[in-house]
């Protein structure tokens, strides 16, 4: 009996990012606004280990920021995390992942919740694993679970954890439409609070994917979910959808995404999120390229938490970017961000300005 040791290949791929921009509203708030320039550092390495049938990586990223003369909005930004594929068998395929990250205030709770507090950090850990299997060359099924313990060190955001899973069911009807059912549950159980309840949901959507060619796809998904707080509240029942469309060319690549549904909080409750999306990409010449994207956000809290989160939310950003050199890149980029909180009537804006230089540890694309 012979054997021998399946060959791996060991790839690391790092690149830091520094940046010097002009925020006009650091704070963003409608009153008392505050100007001033930060400078960023952003560091990051991926190691990859690939064989015949597996595939780890391991990767560490950090962002450093400072503000000229406001030192409540300095902080100090990291995260760790892994991810693994192995293909058990020619049907099968096993997947893990894990990480760890500290994140302020500031670069976190934009998406979240929206408060923008100076000083504060979130920490998480998070820890998922999936399995997929293939029923035969048309029918195709998956199981994720994933697990998130998010902890916040100022008493308004409440602390959580959440764990979420879902069941999904691809039937392949061509070589360009495909037919996914997918069933998904969640609780999300508040930790620094005894006001606040377990709140818990569930949710199931049919839809489809359809390739137009080889270069343009569209896809779209419908169902409903309900949820159930431990609270003087009742379950209740809402409707989810997700439709994402997406192009490319030789210089060009264009994707829109528009979806609603539920997702965990720091208010202490599921938050439902309805959003729009656009992203386009454009090379302009050999090494000049142009990134243009748009998010338009809807956020509601369902549910009896420390304060409602209610808000209206729009970005876009754009940026030009030209490779000088082969490991090297430059962009100018901008910024815009306007929301309005809990049904208030004013609105806060942000505009942020300035470049960033890059240094890759391979050529950059």
């Amino acid at each position: 009996m012979t054997g021998h040791a399946a060959a791996v290949t060991l790839k690391l791929k790092a690149q830091l990012g520094t940046s010097v921009q002009y925020d006009d509203n650091i704070y963003l708030n409608n009153t008392g606004k505050k100007s001033a320039t930060r400078y960023e550092v952003s560091p990051q390495a991926t190691l990859s280990a690939t064989s015949d049938q597996n595939t780890l990586n391991l990767t560490g990223t950090g962002n450093i920021l400072r503000y000229d003369g406001i030192s409540t909005r300095d902080f100090n930004d990291y995260g760790v995390s892994m991810s693994d594929s192995y293909q058990a068998s020619e049907r099968t395929t096993l997947g893990v992942n894990a990480g760890f990250s500290r994140q302020s205030l500031l670069s976190s709770e934009i998406l979240d919740t929206g408060l923008i507090l100076p000083g504060y950090h979130r920490r998480a850990i998070t820890a998922g694993a999936n399995i997929g299997y293939a029923l035969d060359e048309t029918n195709q099924i998956s199981l994720n679970g994933s697990f998130s313990d998010s902890r916040y060190n100022n008493a308004l955001l409440t602390s959580y954890r959440s764990y979420q899973t879902n069941v999904s069911w691809q039937k392949r009807l061509s070589e360009r439409v495909s037919l996914v059912t997918t069933v998904s549950g969640g609780i999300e159980s508040p930790q620094n609070t005894a006001s606040i309840g377990r709140s818990r949901f569930v949710q199931g959507t049919v839809g489809f994917d359809y390739a137009l060619s080889e270069v343009a796809s569209i896809g779209a998904n419908a169902g409903a979910y309900y949820y159930d707080l431990a609270g003087p509240f009742s379950g209740q029942y809402g409707f989810a959808a997700d439709a994402h469309a997406s192009t490319r060319s030789e210089f060009t690549t264009v994707s829109l995404d528009v979806s609603r549904g539920l997702s965990p909080s720091g208010v202490g409750s599921f938050v439902r999120n309805t959003s729009v999306t656009l992203s386009v990409s454009e090379q302009l010449a050999e090494h000049l390229y142009v990134d243009a994207s748009g998010d338009i956000r809807f956020d509601k809290t369902k549910g009896s938490v420390s304060f409602a989160l209610n808000r209206k939310y729009y970005s876009g950003n754009a940026s030009l970017r030209w490779q000088f050199a082969r490991y090297f890149s430059l962009s100018v980029d901008y910024r815009h961000l306007r929301q309005r909180l809990v049904g208030g009537s004013l609105w806060a804006d942000e505009n942020r300005i300035g470049g960033t230089l890059t240094i890759h540890s391979e050529p950059s694309e």
